[in-house]
């Protein structure tokens, strides 16, 4: 569903301002403890509009979809509490098939099975013209926050300075604070997560295995550098990244990923994409159906491609996600020789 990312971001300030005239809850409501576990897609939505308003950014990352730029929507809407506690009560309406959603000024699209399903849901809420993407998740409902941190994203690039929380492609402190001292890759650097093991599988490779005990379950970052014949160096990193895509997909039913997105790190451009499916049955034992998450980050430095790759599987993937994330954006030149 392509959105104007204008409309989007009005769309969500409108729907946060309109809690202030909503009729406040009493104290037998208990907000918090309502919406603490997203078994609906309503409840879902509700935890992650509490969670915005709120500024809280754990919140946030659990009531959401995994996204490598969530941070931007760490306090990006923090309102004082009455808004919060107003936003349990919001009324909430549940798109069905042959519902008309207007995507644009001039454009809209008749919602099918494809919007809305068992495990997909399209959400209103008064004050926002657009609905809010919530996905089911094995038993528990998240919600899609891609095109709202694509809009964040927009508009910090359309402003001359744009605010702290908005700027994509870069570590925060925090993050920082879970990378291990610096190690070198071929002709590049980067900070791993701490507690991760090395493991090497052969020239121009380079891997971690994270916490867990059994190293057949864990998660992995893989590093892969390799020279491009002068007649297939691809235009760009975005143009290589379906490609690259290709083999993960293979091997994994009810395939899902996110919009290809392009930055900067460490002075190189990137293309990276999020993706999310269940391992096919001809998978070892231990990984047949298991729900799996990960990303792929893509450059063209010259000759050489450049591919960085996460996998974990749920439920423990989430905390290493992130900390592979920003491993990811501590990359550059080594400064070694």
């Amino acid at each position: 569903m392509q959105i104007s990312f204008r409309i989007l971001s009005v769309a969500l300030f409108a729907l946060l301002a309109a809690t202030a005239i909503a009729d406040p809850p009493t104290e037998a409501d208990q907000p918090a403890k309502a919406i603490e576990s997203a078994t609906t897609a309503e409840a879902a939505l509700r935890r992650f509009l509490v969670a915005m308003a709120d500024g809280d950014a754990d919140a946030i990352e659990r009531a959401i979809l995994p996204h490598p730029d969530s941070a931007c929507l760490y306090g990006a809407d923090a309102k004082p509490p009455p808004f919060a506690r107003n936003l349990a009560n919001l009324k909430l309406k549940h798109l069905k098939p042959g519902d008309r959603v207007w995507i644009s000024l001039t454009k809209s699209l008749v919602l099918d099975e494809t919007y809305v399903n068992d495990d997909r849901a399209q959400i209103t809420a008064p004050g926002a013209p657009l609905p809010f993407t919530v996905v089911r998740v094995q038993t528990e409902w998240l919600v899609s926050a891609a095109p709202v941190i694509a809009a964040r994203i927009a508009a910090a690039r359309r402003s001359d300075k744009p605010p702290a929380y908005c700027l994509p492609w870069s570590n925060d402190e925090l993050a920082v604070a879970g990378l291990a001292d610096e190690v070198v890759v071929g002709t590049y650097s980067l900070h791993p997560p701490k507690g991760f093991k090395t493991f090497r599988t052969g020239p121009g490779t380079w891997g971690w295995f994270g916490k867990a005990q059994d190293q057949e379950r864990a998660s992995t970052l893989l590093i892969m550098q390799t020279e491009v014949p002068d007649s297939e160096i691809p235009l760009s990193a975005h143009d290589s990244l379906n490609d690259a895509l290709v083999p993960i997909a293979d091997k994994y039913d009810e395939w899902q990923k996110s919009d290809p997105e392009t930055g900067e790190i460490g002075g190189l451009k990137f293309a990276r994409v999020s993706w999310a499916g269940v391992r096919q049955m001809d998978a070892p034992k231990w990984l047949r159906g298991q729900k799996t998450h990960g990303f792929v980050y893509l450059a063209i430095d010259g000759k050489r491609a450049i591919t960085i790759m996460f996998q974990g599987t749920e439920p423990e993937y989430r905390a290493e996600l992130k900390a592979c994330n920003a491993a990811v954006l501590s990359w550059r030149k080594s400064i070694r020789k």
